[in-house]
C-alpha cells in the first residue's frame, strides 16, 4: 500500500449520472475498463504526445518530447525477487507460492512506475520550459500549472473528453486504499479548479515515491485487503498525459500557437488519413466514433 496523503478526486456532484448510462460509480474497475476501451495503449499515446512536442513551435519542446518517447518504448523491466531471496529456498510451498505471487505483483507496478516517473519528468520539463507566472497564495511548479489552468483553460474549454471519469476512478481507488482523511488535497482553491485537480492529487503521490514514504504492497492472500497500487499509478500516468495535453491547449490559445499537426508519413492518397490530430482528442482510439458521453456539467 501508499503510505500517501490522497482523498476524495471530485465532489459527489460532479457524477450525478442516469442509469442509461455507461459511467455508473458502482463497480470501479468496471468502469475503468469502459473509459480504457476508448483510449489509446499509454505507449501509443506517448509517442503521439511525443511527436506533437517534437513538432511544435517551441524549439525547448523537444527535450519534452524526449521524456515522452523515452516512456512510449518501455515495454516491461528484468525485475527478479527471488535472486537473492533466501526465502524462496525454504521447502515450505506456501513460502515459495507467496514469492512468487509478490514477484508477480511487484513486477507489474514496478513497470507502472517506471513509465509514470518518465511521463512526470516530460511535465516537469514542459512547466519549466512555459515559465508560467506563480499562484499568488502558493508556490511551487504544479500551484504555477494548477492556477495557469484555472485562469487559461477552465474559462475557455470543457475538461478533455474521460478526464472527468478517470478522475473519479482515481476518486474512488484512492477512498478505497485511504478514506477521506485527506480530502483537502483535492478541493478546489484559489491555485487550482476542475482542470487542475488530478493533477495537484498526484504531484501529492509522486511526493511520496521521492522521499522514501511509499510501501510496496503485499499480495492479496497474504493481505488485508486487495492491492490497488497498479491500478493507480495507471490511472494516474493516463491522467498525467491528459494534463500535459490540456495545459499545452491552454498555452497555445494564450500564444496563438497552433494546436493541431498533421502526422508524418501519411498517404496523401488518402483524405481520411489526413486529419489533423488534435490535442483535446489525440488519446482516443477512434476520435470519430460514437461513444457514450460523460454529462454536460457545464461551467464548473
Amino acid at each position: 500500500m501508499f503510505f500517501v496523503s490522497l482523498g476524495v478526486f471530485l465532489k459527489t456532484r460532479f457524477f450525478i449520472l442516469t442509469t442509461k448510462q455507461i459511467f455508473l460509480l458502482k463497480n470501479t474497475e468496471a468502469t475503468l475498463n469502459a473509459l480504457l476501451g476508448h483510449f489509446l495503449p499509454i505507449n501509443k499515446h506517448c509517442q503521439l504526445l511525443s511527436k506533437y512536442f517534437s513538432r511544435g513551435e517551441q524549439v525547448q519542446w523537444i527535450n519534452v518530447a524526449n521524456w515522452l518517447q523515452v516512456a512510449s518504448g518501455i515495454r516491461g523491466i528484468d525485475y527478479d525477487a527471488m535472486q537473492h531471496s533466501t526465502a524462496y529456498a525454504l521447502p515450505h510451498k506456501q513460502v515459495q507460492e507467496y514469492v512468487q505471487q509478490k514477484q508477480k505483483l511487484h513486477d507489474e507496478l514496478i513497470l507502472e512506475l517506471v513509465i509514470f516517473n518518465f511521463i512526470y519528468s516530460g511535465l516537469e520539463c514542459l512547466l519549466g520550459s512555459l515559465r508560467l507566472p506563480a499562484c499568488p497564495h502558493q508556490r511551487g511548479k504544479i500551484a504555477s500549472a494548477s492556477f495557469f489552468m484555472k485562469e487559461n483553460f477552465d474559462n475557455q474549454y470543457v475538461p478533455i473528453k474521460y478526464y472527468i471519469g478517470l478522475g473519479g476512478v482515481l476518486r474512488k481507488l484512492l477512498r478505497k486504499y485511504f478514506g477521506e482523511e485527506y480530502e483537502q488535497y483535492f478541493e478546489e482553491t484559489e491555485c487550482a479548479s476542475i482542470s487542475s485537480l488530478a493533477l495537484r492529487a498526484i504531484y501529492k503521490l509522486r511526493n511520496h515515491l521521492v522521499h522514501g514514504t511509499f510501501f510496496f504492497p503485499e499480495p492479496e492472500e497474504w493481505s488485508a485487503e486487495k492491492p490497488l497500487d497498479t491500478q493507480i499509478i495507471n490511472v494516474s500516468t493516463r491522467l498525467l498525459l491528459l494534463s500535459l495535453q490540456m495545459i499545452t491547449m491552454a498555452y497555445c490559445k494564450q500564444n496563438k500557437l497552433p494546436i493541431a499537426f498533421e502526422p508524418i508519413g501519411l498517404n496523401p492518397d488518402k483524405p481520411q488519413e489526413r486529419t489533423l490530430i488534435y490535442l483535446n482528442t489525440l488519446h482516443l482510439i477512434d476520435e470519430s466514433k460514437q461513444v457514450p458521453a460523460m454529462p454536460d456539467f457545464g461551467n464548473y
